[in-house]
């Protein structure tokens, strides 16, 4: 299984982890840009927000990379973000891509565990625990840069400096595969900013 998310935000960081660390591959398209919108916007209805362009660029993006299971969260809420993991994926079928469905949301967790058990392998329950341990520690150090920069940014003496600080640390902590040295980071980043 080679499994694929949209970007939103620095999100992908801690999605990649807990991905990776089920052993599973995880493919993440580039950040969204230009192209990626272009994308989107071809194969999207023309009435339709910016997100769902830009989300549907990066599926497509993430499909022509080699992904063959593509995962969106869905849901019940006030706007169209909770059908656009069901919309893009009939787009994208339609259109004559073929892959597996993951809409965390709106499948039974049942369902969602059957696809995702046969890559996973043996010593599930480690894993598992492994995983989301792994991917809470990192959620939390990504909201924490993201608030120091935040901080940081109106304060900056050098335009621009700011934010290579903040890409350096999500850098460094997409690449981080341990608890411990996302830890590590954290303390560096409190001190870098």
């Amino acid at each position: 299984m080679r499994l694929a998310f949209p970007h939103m935000g620095n999100a992908y960081i801690p999605l990649r982890a807990i991905v990776n660390q089920l052993g599973i591959d995880s493919v993440v398209p580039e950040k969204p840009n230009r192209r990626t919108l272009q994308k989107g916007a071809l194969h999207s209805p023309e009435f339709v927000c910016l997100p769902f362009k830009v989300t549907l660029g990066d599926c497509l993006n993430a499909l022509e990379m080699g992904a063959d299971t593509l995962a969106m969260v869905c849901g019940m809420w006030a706007c169209r973000f909770g059908y656009y993991g069901r919309v893009q994926h009939l787009i994208l079928r339609d259109i004559g891509y073929e892959f597996e469905s993951i809409l965390i949301g709106r499948e039974e967790p049942g369902e969602i565990w059957r696809k995702l058990r046969p890559p996973i392998g043996k010593n599930v329950a480690r894993k598992v625990a492994g995983a989301i341990a792994l991917f809470r520690s990192k959620a939390s150090a990504v909201d924490m840069v993201e608030a120091l920069a935040r901080k940081t940014r109106p304060r900056e003496r050098e335009r621009g400096s700011t934010d290579e600080l903040m890409e350096r640390y999500l850098h460094l902590l997409d690449q981080a595969s341990s608890q411990r040295r996302v830890w590590e980071l954290k303390q560096e980043a409190r001190g870098a900013f």
